[in-house]
């Protein structure tokens, strides 16, 4: 073989060992670009993937803090709640002591006629009370919505609250004793004016029970509405005055018949004033000058 021959050879293989070495090594390089791509990525996703967790975390601080405050505004709202209810239970339980009182005076002859032991006083008073609260709370929200008690929504919350009364009256009274209370209350007004006389003549010749009943049942049958069904309502004084002598004294009857008088005149001067106002009403004060409109000064 010539030299030249061999060294072409030799020249050939080192060329072809050097385009090996340059393949490998841009084979190399492009792993290892490839390589730092996919960490940059991967180290990305880990940035981005930490940012999340770190907005979590602070969505869940923010959101700590927020129940923190709902909390505290709960417990301060009960707490409110409980010290309002507090104040409104003793306010409620001393209305309620004062209307049981109220009802023992106003029932006390209607227990003494049913023969009613302690206990079903007491329920009773209770049922009272109650029914007066409730009717009360009634009266209170309809001023509230600015309706009138004759509203006819107002009326049926009223009837209703007056038929459970019934019902529960029946449960301590029984059948017959609550037919006795209908009466009596039917009577309320006739009952006043015997209470009124009663007090009048008690250190000189005091009502009997029996008189009582007796000039309650005259000054109810003199009621047009009584008669006709209702409560006694106005009275029809000559009527019951023509009548009381059957069951007065002539004192009793003397001390009725000025009680009569006094509630006559004092209804005839409130007529009179009522009539007074109709005729002459009230002339309207005169009207205050406007700024910038007071009158002129006259000339001297």
């Amino acid at each position: 073989m010539s030299p030249k021959k061999s060294d072409l050879i030799i020249l050939v293989a080192v060329l072809g060992a050097a385009a090996l070495l340059i393949r490998h090594h841009v084979q190399a390089r492009n792993a290892a670009e490839e390589k730092l791509a996919s960490l940059s990525r991967q180290r990305a996703e880990v940035a981005a993937k930490l940012a999340r967790e770190r907005q979590t975390v602070a969505d869940l601080e923010k959101n700590n803090a927020e129940l923190g405050q709902q909390k505290q505004k709960l417990f301060s709202e009960q707490a409110q709640a409980k010290t309002e209810k507090a104040g409104f239970t003793s306010m409620e339980a001393a209305e309620k002591k004062t209307l049981r009182i109220w009802a023992n005076l106003k029932y006390a002859q209607l227990f003494q006629k049913l023969g009613l032991t302690p206990a079903q006083i007491d329920r009773f008073e209770d049922i009272v009370a109650e029914h007066q609260l409730r009717l009360h709370e009634i009266t209170e929200g309809a001023k509230a919505a600015g309706a009138a008690n004759s509203d006819p929504d107002v009326a049926k919350l009223q009837s209703d609250e007056n038929r459970r009364f019934d019902a529960a009256a029946a449960t301590v009274l029984g059948e017959q004793g609550n037919q006795q209370l209908q009466e009596f209350q039917r009577t309320e007004m006739p009952r006043y004016w015997v209470g009124q006389l009663a007090g009048n003549v008690y250190d000189s010749q005091p009502l009997s029970a029996e008189q009582s009943e007796q000039l309650v049942q005259i000054l109810a049958n003199q009621s047009e509405s009584y008669r006709k069904g209702g409560s006694a309502g106005s009275i029809d004084w000559n009527g019951a005055l023509a009548q009381a002598p059957n069951v007065l004294s002539p004192a009793q009857l003397a001390a009725l018949q000025a009680l009569s008088a006094n509630y006559q005149a004092e209804v005839d001067l409130q007529r009179r004033i009522a009539a007074a106002k109709k005729t002459n009403p009230p002339s309207a004060p005169p009207a205050s000058p406007t700024p910038g409109s007071e009158p002129a000064a006259k000339n001297p």
